[in-house]
Parts: C-alpha cells; structure tokens; sequence
C-alpha cells in the first residue's frame, strides 16, 4: 500500500460495511472478519423465476400463480439483519461509497451462479426528486461497479414517469399497483430490439418494480430480461 494510501486511511479509517466495527489500515477488505464468516450468499433451492429461497425444486407459489415478464431473476442475499441496515444506509444515509462493495459482490455472485453475459445492464430507476434527496441513483451506482467488473454495458434504458410511495410501506396487492406503468423508454436509450438485458435493483420483495421494468424493455423489443437483485425479502 502506498504511503499516501496509508495516510488517508489513518485520518479515514475504513470501517466494516455491515456492522461499522474499525478494520486495520493494512487492510483492503471491506468486511471484518466476523461479518466475512457470517456473511453468504443465497444458495440451495430457490424459485427457478423470481431466486426466492425455497424449500423444493421448482417456481415459487406466487410466480406458478402470476405472469413474470421478466425471464429469470437472481438475489444475492437475504434482506435480513446486517445486510438490511448496510442496505438502509446505503439507500438513505448518503453511504454511497458502499457500492464499491456491494456491486463488487453482485459480480462475484454472477459468476458463481452464471448469470447471463447480455448486450445491455439496465438499473431501476428513481424519482428526480428522490435523487435530489439522496444525491444519487443507489441502483447505477450498482450497475456501474457491476459493468466494471463483468465488462458489460450500462444504459440507463428507463426512466419513472410515475410518483410512487415507497415499496416497503405497502402490502403485495398495494405495491403492484403502485408501479403499474411508473416506467417508460428514456427518450436517448439505444434500439433495443432482438437484445438481451439484464435489470440491476437492490432490494426484491414482491417483485413488482422488476416486473414492470421488464414489461417496458420488452414491449420496446428486448428479447430476454433477465433481473439481479442486491437482496430478498424472504417472508
């Protein structure tokens, strides 16, 4: 490490993404080493569609019983405990920075599950006045640590054209209609027909906002869409 590296890490110190505890100096990790051991990803039997843990092979009750216009979908952790505040922070406490990290591991996830290579990654997108508040898309700060990594393609396809209240207030029939139609094509996106693309979100709980997502890039010709979440709400 340079000494100049070194130096700022003295007058910042680098603390663990998920639980805030001080890492040493030397180090280029951004989890300590208990939050490294306790922290895994999603694995064994999951929904074929929406990547919702299950206990049997096969699709979840709820994507048997609804069309998905999205092709498959991938979470890489549960939205539980410490990765639910990290996420919190991320999101709503100008923790910004923590996409370094979490892209990062979106990446590593994907190679691990072999999630499609496709033409273009497409993030969520937010409200004007939602990145005023924040200072930034959480979701294309994602996808573009993701796109670095993967050495894919970031567009940002989609923009909101609906003001919504936020996913997490409402139940599962509430949410759906909140989202219904709150995408559209942005005006500069890029001809999408006969592609493939793939949708960065950070946290999947019904499934609603990729869902529409997925309805807007396909009606505009893409011919697969394919989803990669941060997180899942498992209830």
């Amino acid at each position: 490490m340079r000494l100049k590296d070194v130096l700022i890490r003295f007058v910042y110190p680098r603390r663990c993404v998920l639980c805030s505890e001080l890492i040493g100096i030397e180090s280029d990790k951004y989890l300590c080493s208990d939050c490294e051991k306790a922290t895994e990803y999603i694995s064994g039997n999951v929904c074929e569609k929406c990547g919702m843990p299950i206990d049997y092979p096969g699709m979840c009750r709820h994507c048997r019983n609804t069309k998905r216009h999205f092709d498959e979908a991938f979470a890489v952790y549960r939205y539980e405990d410490r990765i639910r505040e990290a996420i919190h922070r991320f999101k709503y406490r100008g923790k910004g920075g923590y996409a370094k990290f979490f892209g990062t591991e979106m990446a590593h996830f994907a190679d691990l599950e072999e999630v499609p290579y496709v033409d273009y990654v497409v993030p969520v997108p937010i409200s004007d006045e939602r990145r005023r508040r924040r200072g930034y898309n959480q979701c294309e700060l994602l996808a573009d640590v993701y796109c670095r990594e993967r050495r894919q393609v970031c567009i940002n396809a989609l923009v909101r054209i609906k003001k919504t209240k936020p996913q997490n207030e409402l139940k599962r029939k509430e949410r759906i209609k909140n989202v219904k139609n709150a995408f559209a094509l942005s005006n500069d996106t890029v001809d999408l027909k006969d592609s493939s693309v793939l949708i960065i979100d950070d946290i999947f709980t019904t499934g609603s906002t990729a869902d529409e997502c997925a309805k807007v890039l396909k009606r505009a010709g893409a011919a697969e869409v394919y989803v990669l979440c941060l997180s899942i709400s498992v209830k």
